[in-house]
């Protein structure tokens, strides 16, 4: 044990499709993890590595594996099917046993790279619990398409002419994928390329042959969803940085090529002069195509070097090779780098395989796109219309391209007919210098080829926060050298090799830890009382974690509102809404509000945040209300972290998130609408601002904007637990980096962790808390009911009689909140009227009356932090939402949670007191099964919301490591 001499290599293996363009970029990858000090294996299957020309300088091992054809390959089963179907049986069981074989030697696998088109490996590398990365060779754009369809977003057979994705140009069915494209072609090929993404979400990286600069639309968009790495292109380094000695070919060929033939007959051939022609090692051409290409060639009469394989030979005209001998070179392979390379050809006119695109682009030749099938036309759309280095030459109307359309591309791109050959020449020259500077020292490519560093860096900050909250001394002492094995702490780890530790984090550990820096975090909410309370309850829980916790809210608030300052050791710091003196009411209408916040907001969260920089208290993160989304750009501009904190529910927002997108077209064409994790919901049960498209358009423009610019933020937190709504969770977890961490309710009504913390410490309204807690006193256990719309709703007189008239007619006890701006809505007397049984008050310590035994049901409107004081507390509801994000948040109480029942209104939108009455007698006076389920199951999820606050459960896990990521 202790230090030892020399890290062990994490050992890699590479297993890629078994086919040429599968196994040449991921040969090259491996070639390039050698070269960082990886140990790398390649795995092909058996037929393969007997009848392929492999070549043994590479210093890449081999393993092989069985595809259930190992005397034949592809070709002995006689269709895609049988080789897919027997490949997906026999390949898993024949891995596993490889990694197990290897796990008993000194080389057991760490990490596994495969093939997208194999996606059970990655159900075999889980089940050794070995890290994975799935490597796509063809480009972001295809395999986008591929997603597309995989999520039914894009549906077969295609109804339009045109296809429009996210990041991508507007395709002409024409230029997608071709199995896409011609729906029935190649099934099982479809299916391959579509189960591509059937378990990708749980791989731990997502690589692409290419770099970063030749498709960053894309890749930032599939960023949203996967740990997307550019690791390309992936062809010999001889080619482009000449870091990998010897480095001149893949490796691999399953052709022979005629290397010296090739290389001695370009050499005579003046500069950008020769054509150079090939179709990949899979593509077949039509004896017309055949013919028309060859006699396009002739007729020209320029220098051209033509790949036909054997298999392909006898589709030449007859002599044809004899006939052209003097300007041209027929052969059946050649090393097609070395061929590119040369400063003989002009141009390629290519099937655009994405292989030879990138070998192409890479070395800048302009090309020629003759697309046959699979990815190649939207290979061919990239190259003409997105990176200008090349042209499709266009097919008639029986799918032949014309020799005298291909003999006019041949003399645009050799520039030999005007200025657009000059410009592709131009650009792929750019190319070819930004796909060089992608894999050098320090460029995009080559930082994330160091991918399993990033790999063993994670496993040394785990130990670094291990050390930091155990206190756990070593006998060692910490080093920040470039690799070290070392055992810290006893038993605490086993001796492993950690790439480099930051000099921060060593003299951290190493240094006085008395008074460590708090990491100092300014809250920032929306100024109303439903997103303060959650927001400034969750500063509470960071402040009793260690961390400087600010409030940021407006001048006129801070003057306004019910505080208690010694409920709490949050600092408050003001900005200006640009009504100081009145806040919302002094607008005169949301729309003013809302543009007039929009304007001197910005600049007045800036001044402050400079402010606290100035003074020694300098902002390390801004957790900023959904709401409010140019706060990040705020965040942004002083280089912040930032944590966008979601105040509704997940399922409300992904409403509104497809709505932003798109991808709920308003106003609704349907009754109902489907979402991904959501249930099944009518118009009624949705966002009211959906519902009723145009209602309050202000208030609809800010819930969509919130996700305007969410993209950037650091985090995205929600005011729930995990369980509460894990599927719509997970699902956004795709795009952003999602954290539970609530319910945000004051500690005594949960863990109790915090002290004294038994209310949220900020109220815009002043509750009669003696009042209230005194007439609940006397009252029997679940005998009251509850009644309170919130600090926004309000309700119509009709509406306010019909309750009022149900809660006298149902004899009951009744604890009401009217609001003083609602009590004239009252029947006359009904406070006089009813006083024996109920008590009217015009605000309420919510909480103190929700967890007072005597409480046993709520009559609420919904809206979401009501609704989370009640699962918290055990308390069954009867849910009449009003508006906003109240319906929905209404359809989970009922249906999916089934923690109580929805008073539906009639016709007129009114709910009548004979359905109030009925609401009442099934969760409180007369309780039957449903109501016994109801409280069963209110219950269940009090306990599930203390678990998930409570020390070790999910939002409390997610909350330290926010914090940790600040230290």
């Amino acid at each position: 044990m202790g230090m030892q001499n020399k890290a062990k290599k994490p050992h890699v293996l590479i297993f890629p499709f078994p086919g040429q363009g599968h196994i040449n970029p991921m040969l090259q990858f491996a070639k390039r993890l050698h070269s960082k000090g990886v140990k790398a294996t390649l795995v092909p299957t058996v037929f393969l590595s007997k009848s392929s020309f492999f070549d043994s300088s590479a210093s890449i091992d081999l393993c092989t594996i069985s595809d259930g054809f190992d005397e034949g390959g592809f070709e002995q089963a006689d269709t895609p099917d049988a080789y897919l179907s027997t490949f997906w049986n026999v390949g898993p069981k024949s891995l596993a046993a490889l990694i197990k074989k290897l796990g008993h030697t000194a080389h057991p696998v760490d990490a596994l790279v495969y093939d997208t088109m194999l996606p059970w490996a990655l159900d075999v590398a889980k089940q050794f619990g070995i890290s994975s990365a799935a490597f796509f060779t063809q480009s972001c754009a295809v395999n986008s398409v591929y997603y597309h369809v995989y999520k039914g977003h894009l549906q077969l057979p295609l109804r339009g002419s045109h296809v429009s994705l996210p990041a991508m140009p507007p395709l002409h069915v024409s230029e997608l994928p071709s199995f896409v494209a011609i729906y029935g072609l190649y099934r099982a090929w479809l299916d391959v390329l579509v189960d591509q993404f059937s378990n990708i979400d749980e791989a731990d990286w997502v690589f692409f042959n290419h770099f970063y600069e030749l498709e960053p639309e894309v890749v930032d968009w599939m960023s949203k969803f996967w740990n997307v790495m550019t690791v390309g292109p992936t062809i010999p380094s001889i080619y482009l940085d000449k870091r990998l000695e010897n480095d001149k070919d893949y490796g691999m060929n399953m052709f022979k090529p005629n290397v010296t033939a090739c290389m001695s007959w370009l050499s005579g051939k003046p500069k950008d002069s020769v054509v150079y022609l090939s179709f990949g090692s899979v593509a077949s051409l039509g004896i017309e195509q055949m013919e028309e290409i060859a006699w396009a060639l002739k007729d020209r009469n320029g220098y051209f070097l033509w790949v036909v394989r054997e298999t392909e030979k006898a589709k030449l005209p007859q002599n044809y090779i004899k006939e052209t001998s003097h300007k041209g070179l027929v052969v059946t392979w050649c090393p097609q780098l070395e061929v590119l390379s040369h400063e003989s050809v002009g141009c390629f006119l290519t099937h655009c395989g994405f292989n030879s695109t990138l070998e192409a682009l890479s070395l800048g030749v302009p090309m020629l796109a003759l697309p046959q099938w699979t990815d190649q036309c939207t290979n061919a759309k990239y190259i003409e219309d997105v990176w200008r280095n090349g042209i499709r030459a266009r097919p008639d109307e029986k799918g032949i391209v014309r020799k005298e359309t291909i003999i006019r591309c041949i003399m645009k791109l050799l520039m030999e007919d005007g200025k657009k050959g000059k410009e592709i020449k131009k650009n792929s020259i750019k190319w070819k210098n930004l796909a060089k500077k992608a894999v050098e020292e320090g460029g995009k490519s080559d930082k994330n080829n160091n991918f399993l560093n990033y790999f063993f860096h994670t496993k040394m900050s785990i130990l670094y926060y291990t050390i930091k909250k155990q206190k756990v001394k070593s006998n060692y002492e910490f080093t920040y050298s470039q690799v070290v094995t070392q055992t810290v702490g006893g038993s605490l780890l086993p001796e492993m090799a950690f790439g480099i530790m930051p000099k921060t984090a060593v003299e951290d550990l190493m240094g006085d830890e008395n008074n460590p820096k708090k990491p100092h975090v300014v809250i920032f909410p929306y100024p109303a009382q439903g997103h303060i309370n959650p927001i400034l309850q969750f500063a509470k829980r960071l402040l009793s974690k260690g961390v400087k916790a600010a409030l940021v809210t407006t001048v006129f608030l801070s003057n306004s509102s019910f505080s208690d300052p010694s409920s709490t050791s949050i600092d408050i710091h003001t900005i200006s809404d640009g009504f100081d003196q009145g806040g919302y009411e002094q607008a005169g209408s949301s729309d003013a509000y809302l543009a007039t916040f929009w304007s001197v907001g910005p600049n007045s969260l800036a001044a402050l945040i400079k402010k606290l920089g100035e003074t020694g208290h300098p902002v390390d993160a801004l957790v900023y209300d959904g709401f409010l989304p140019w706060a990040l750009d705020v965040a942004k501009q002083f280089g912040i972290p930032s944590a966008v904190f979601f105040t509704q529910s997940c399922a409300v927002n992904s409403v509104y998130y497809h709505v932003s997108k798109g991808l709920l077209q308003l106003p609704l064409p349907v009754p109902h609408v489907s979402l991904p994790g959501l249930p099944p919901l009518q118009v009624s049960e949705l966002p009211s601002f959906v519902a009723l498209y145009g209602s309050y358009p202000a208030w609809f423009d800010v819930v969509v904007n919130q996700f305007s610019n969410v993209d950037g933020a650091d985090w995205v937190f929600f005011n729930i637990f995990y369980d509460l709504e894990k599927e719509v969770v997970d699902w956004m977890s795709r795009f952003w980096n999602v954290m539970t961490v609530g319910p945000t309710i004051p500690s005594m009504y949960l863990d109790k962790r915090i002290e004294n913390d038994k209310d949220y410490g900020m109220n815009l309204f002043k509750p009669n808390a003696d009042a209230c807690m005194s007439w609940l006193g006397g009252k029997p256990k679940d005998s009251v009911l509850y009644v309170s719309f919130g600090s926004f709703a309000s309700l119509g007189i009709e509406q306010t009689t019909e309750l009022a008239c149900a809660l006298k007619s149902s004899n009951v006890y009744f604890l009401w909140v009217v609001r003083e701006t609602e009590m004239a809505k009252l029947p006359y007397n009904f406070i006089e009227e009813t006083s024996e049984k109920g008590l009217v008050v015009a605000w309420c310590p919510q909480l103190e009356v929700l967890s007072n035994e005597a409480v046993g049901c709520f009559l609420t409107h919904c809206g979401f932090n009501s609704t989370l004081e009640a699962l918290s507390l055990g308390v069954p509801m009867l849910a009449m939402p009003q508006w906003t994000d109240q319906p929905t948040n209404a359809k989970h109480v009922e249906d999916v949670w089934r923690i109580g029942i929805r008073v539906h209104p009639n016709e007129k939108g009114v709910v009548r007191r004979e359905t109030i009455e009925q609401g009442i007698k099934e969760l409180l006076t007369e309780v039957g099964e449903k109501g016994k389920e109801i409280r069963k199951n209110s219950i269940k999820w009090k306990n599930l919301v203390k678990k998930g606050i409570d020390e070790g459960g999910s939002s409390d896990k997610n909350i330290d490591e926010f914090i940790a990521k600040l230290l």
